[in-house]
């Protein structure tokens, strides 16, 4: 192991020595970062993801450079030599395909002396180590500078009454733990001290970049005044959720602990409870209330979807469930009165050779519903009256049974629009079937019930799609050039001078989520789209559709005014309303709010048009 850092520790030293063993001077010096992003580079609010190492005979200092799409001008890092006379250090290379990455080589006067370049994906969180092959100075053996991104994790293993262990693990980037010397390396620690990541070589020193939260200051303090931890935990402060879904006036979301909870309109029942508030004349709830399971049922979901005046969801069993709307066949079938308005209603289905199917997705709209299986197959049920439920077509038009999709193919994404469905199939291509009424098949007119669309519309000729969403009359996809497209038209039942056989709607979209929806874009019901993405840096982009002409590009949305750290991680869309979910696991809303579908507490008939107040946790 190179020298130049060592982590062994005694086990039984005193906590105060422990946590200096760990984080170094950055206690007595080192600037605090607010809020739980807690290791953070001077490049705030970069963090060094990737470890360079070059050892390069007459270089003194190197300079990194980083680009893409996205980044402007580029990323650059200058890196100079340590005591070993090796070049090391470390950089932040954004998440991305496609990132150019430069290292530049100098001499002691100055003069680049190596040069070399590379093209490489950099993953969200582990990398797999790449090198750079340099050209310049003669040399006898090839010179390499060399980037990984293995994470050593030092995370809470065990808590007595004399100390707290924590234990390293060496992961390499498929999360493999990797052999690191010495075996079992502890540091006591206050209960709760969180996980601390590091980007290094397996068989060379780590990079540490780290600086402490106001919460970790608090810690050295009660350390220094007192001889035992003064925190038993450090608790947590952000909200309750993890996914959103909005349907025409009301919203649903899953919870970090896999629950769900609705708000507003819960004239149908679909809200899943009971409420005792009301909107006009409707039933509703201002703030979010706990769905109620049949009796011995998981209750835990791992998939969600709200659409017209229902939701549906997939259990951690993989079971599907509706509710809301008992008689509209996109619920599954009827319980004739039987249940109240408001309770999961089961989705039974078998394979054709009777087997049980263990769902993992679902999406649904106004007439019908499909969900994803493990297995990767796709099963649809309620309204068939345009094929929106796919093959074979000779299903019945109106079915409360989930029927599988017969043409051999297998899908790993299901989106659904008012009257047609959109998957993405594991090889990249992208199958829409039901109406096209819109050209919201194919962009263009084809009499085809279900197609492949990719060399229909331009700009999805010869790429592959990786993401999906479905709207009334509207479709989008990003495309393996990280764009992201759309094509139909931006309300039903418009002239066909409305229709678009694909624009961009975001070049460099990145995305990690994908809706479009009808909206009215405070111009009257249905006259235009409205489409949505969430990055993979944390923004928020939307854009209404309206007429002929094509949208510009999506713009960014402007952060609450409350705080303007949040980093977005999902949105989706409704006719009224529309709402993202935040890396504080928090949920804000924008749009109408006539029935209380914020979660806020208040309803409005104020239109907004950015997000003002989050749900309530």
């Amino acid at each position: 192991m190179n020298p130049k850092f060592s982590w062994r520790t005694a086990v039984n030293r005193n906590p105060l020595i422990c946590l200096f063993a760990l984080a170094g001077a950055a206690l007595l010096g080192g600037t605090a970062t607010a809020g739980p992003t807690a290791f953070k580079s001077d490049y705030f609010p970069m963090e060094r993801n990737l470890a360079f190492e070059l050892d390069a005979p007459g270089a003194v200092r190197a300079n990194v450079q980083v680009f893409g799409k996205d980044l402007g001008d580029g990323l650059k890092f200058d890196l100079a030599t340590d005591e070993h006379g090796l070049i090391t250090g470390g950089i932040f290379a954004p998440p991305g395909e496609s990132r150019q990455v430069v290292v530049n080589a100098f001499d002691a006067n100055g003069r680049s002396i190596y040069k070399g370049e590379t093209v490489v994906n950099i993953d969200k969180e582990l990398t797999p180590e790449f090198d750079i092959p340099l050209s310049g100075k003669e040399l006898e053996d090839p010179l390499q500078a060399r980037f990984a991104s293995q994470l050593l994790t030092a995370g809470i293993v065990g808590v007595s009454d004399e100390l707290t262990k924590v234990q390293l693990t060496l992961k390499d980037p498929l999360g493999k733990n990797l052999p690191y010397s010495p075996d079992d390396i502890f540091w006591e620690l206050p209960e709760g001290f969180p996980e601390i990541k590091y980007s290094c070589f397996g068989d060379a020193a780590c990079i540490l970049e780290w600086k402490p939260t106001l919460e970790q200051q608090a810690i050295y303090i009660c350390l220094q005044t007192r001889p035992r931890p003064c925190v038993s935990h450090i608790p947590d402060l952000t909200g309750p959720y993890r996914y959103v879904a909005t349907g025409r006036e009301h919203t649903c979301a899953i919870t970090k602990t896999d629950t769900i909870f609705c708000w507003g309109d819960n004239f149908s029942g679909q809200l899943g409870a009971p409420t005792t508030q009301t909107c006009g004349l409707s039933d509703c709830s201002l703030v979010p209330v706990a769905i109620q399971c049949p009796v011995g049922e998981v209750c835990k979901f791992r998939a969600l979807a709200a659409g017209g005046d229902h939701t549906c969801a997939v259990d951690t069993n993989g079971k599907a469930w509706c509710w809301g709307e008992d008689g509209t066949f996109a619920t599954g079938e009827s319980s004739n009165g039987k249940l109240p308005k408001f309770a999961l209603r089961q989705v039974p289905a078998h394979t054709p050779l009777g087997a049980k199917v263990d769902f993992v997705a679902i999406d649904t709209n106004i007439g019908h519903t499909c969900a994803l299986t493990a297995a990767q197959d796709i099963f649809c049920w309620g309204d068939n009256s345009l094929g929106e439920l796919g093959w074979p077509n000779t299903i019945i038009q109106l079915t409360p049974v989930a029927t599988m999709i017969m043409n051999g193919n297998k899908y790993t994404s299901i989106a659904t629009g008012d009257m047609h469905s959109c998957a993405i199939q594991v090889n990249g291509l992208l199958d829409c079937w039901g109406d096209n009424r819109q050209f919201q098949l194919t962009g263009n007119a084809n009499s085809a019930i279900f197609i492949t669309v990719n060399s229909k519309i331009p700009l999805l000729t010869g790429k592959s799609v990786r993401r999906v969403a479905a709207g009334q009359a509207s479709t989008c996809a990003e495309n393996s050039d990280n764009n992201t497209v759309c094509w139909g038209k931006p309300s039903l039942g418009g002239s066909n001078s409305l229709r678009n056989p694909g624009f961009v709607a975001l070049v460099g979209s990145s995305s990690t989520s994908l809706a479009t929806e009808v909206d009215d874009c405070g111009l009257g019901f249905q006259n235009c789209a409205q489409n949505c993405l969430t990055d993979s840096w944390g923004d928020l982009f939307c854009r209404n559709w309206v007429g002929a002409a094509p949208p510009g590009q999506l713009a960014k949305v402007i952060k609450p005014w409350t705080d303007f750290g949040v980093h977005y991680t999902q949105v989706d869309v409704g006719p009224t309303h529309a709402c993202a979910v935040t890396d504080q696991h928090d949920i804000w809303c924008w749009g109408m709010n006539d029935f209380g579908q914020f979660g806020t507490g208040v309803m409005s008939s104020t239109d907004t048009s950015e997000p003002k107040i989050r749900t309530n946790r």
